[in-house]
């Protein structure tokens, strides 16, 4: 869980491109909506916001050890690897991983990767399961869930659609090579903030070893949504 909790905060404004910022149901608590990066529990820790006081130390109760481990693998993933930079390598992302990183349990996972109050507990990519906040969570089969082509039928974006899914899961739970893994890792902290959303898009695919027949027409969505004269910011 950590592997895809990792890939999908470093993508998630690359996988929103797929959600239309003119549709009412962008930013809805019905729809799950809410980007994790403004709405999680880590958002508001990284912002100082978070009820009580409380600071992203207090978001996750593990150990250094995996952190460590996984900010250097990562590393060493890099062309251009240097034990020096390590820390720097992580960037603006590095206080978000490491909490990540430092969860202990599954519950402690969800919960950070979950805003606070009603509103906002069900967000863009939904860990609200595993946190086990409500009755409904504690009820609900642990799974991890996201709304982004709601009312599609468009036979070629739903199978692009799965495919993207299924290579997600087998990114995070072991199924391909750990490489593959930190690789992704890399692309995705390194990826160069001017060049447009639907290039990030296609760079990432090819990436996870989605065929370009399958993710074009998701491609075309993103670059509708966001044409790269617009479309160019940091990640």
């Amino acid at each position: 869980m950590k592997k895809l909790a990792t890939v999908l905060w470093l993508s998630e404004p690359i996988l929103r491109g797929l959600k239309d910022p003119r549709s009412r149901n962008f930013d809805h608590t019905y729809t799950w909506g809410f980007p994790w990066r403004d709405h999680s529990r880590i958002a508001l820790a990284l912002q100082g916001r978070l009820p009580g006081g409380q600071t992203i130390d207090d978001l996750s109760t593990g150990p250094e050890d995996d952190f460590d481990t996984f900010l250097a693998r990562a590393n060493n993933a890099r062309l251009t690897g240097d034990g020096d930079d390590a820390l720097r390598f992580a960037g603006v992302h590095r206080q978000a991983l490491r909490a990540i990183w430092r969860a202990s349990t599954h519950a402690e996972l969800g919960r950070m990767l979950c805003g606070t109050g009603r509103k906002y507990r069900r967000l863009g990519f939904n860990f609200h399961a595993l946190g086990g906040e409500d009755a409904r969570a504690r009820a609900s089969p642990r799974t991890v869930e996201f709304r982004f082509l709601e009312g599609c039928i468009d036979e070629g974006v739903v199978a692009g659609w799965v495919r993207v899914c299924v290579a997600l899961a087998k990114l995070a739970t072991d199924q391909v090579e750990d490489w593959e893994f930190y690789d992704m890792v890399v692309l995705l902290l390194g990826m160069p903030g001017d060049w447009p959303l639907d290039a990030r898009f296609a760079a990432m695919m090819h990436e996870l070893g989605v065929a370009r027949a399958a993710y074009e027409p998701l491609r075309a969505i993103v670059r509708r949504n966001y044409p790269p004269c617009a479309a160019a910011g940091e990640l």
